[in-house]
């Protein structure tokens, strides 16, 4: 029971910090792209069998994430909610799958979101705003899934087993 609660502190603990580690100034002018860090660890703890998050968590998250980056406040909540909804309809499908369906399951569902965030700020701002960078980042962020979930599974026991196919 102790190490369980333990577990999810150092989950909760994790995320929180790369929130703010994504946030941290740089003393270089150059505008460096990296993976959406958030939505792999959110994906992966969704995916862990267990391992719910709360919602009002990453709603915290996702504000602070906002707050942080001077967007628009609650979109990044509004990504976490949906990914961590759309998780919680696909989890049945997900289980005992090989990581390959995984991985695409992954790329389907970070393209929903990053799709939902053009669209919700082309309307705030009534222009389009799709960009070369958004489209790298987004892949970036599947590109770095496997390295990242592999990790990730490295660190902490979960029940869930892959096949190596």
């Amino acid at each position: 029971m102790i190490s369980h609660l333990l577990k999810k502190i150092f989950i909760y603990f994790l995320i929180m910090l790369v929130v703010v580690l994504n946030h941290i100034p740089m003393h270089y002018t150059l505008d460096i792209l990296y993976p959406n860090l958030l939505f792999l660890i959110v994906f992966f703890f969704e995916l862990s069998e267990g391992e719910k998050l709360s919602k009002i968590f990453l709603i915290f998250c996702g504000l602070l994430n906002d707050y942080l980056e001077s967007s628009l406040i609650g979109l990044t909540s509004l990504q976490l909610i949906i990914l961590s909804f759309l998780m919680s309809k696909n989890m049945k499908a997900l289980e005992e799958q090989k990581f390959g369906i995984t991985w695409a399951a992954f790329t389907v569902l970070i393209f929903i979101v990053y799709a939902l965030k053009i669209i919700i700020l082309s309307i705030f701002y009534k222009t389009s705003l799709f960009s070369v960078r958004l489209l790298l980042e987004l892949c970036l962020t599947i590109t770095f899934y496997p390295p990242a979930h592999f990790a990730l599974t490295k660190m902490f026991y979960f029940r869930r087993k892959y096949n190596a196919r």
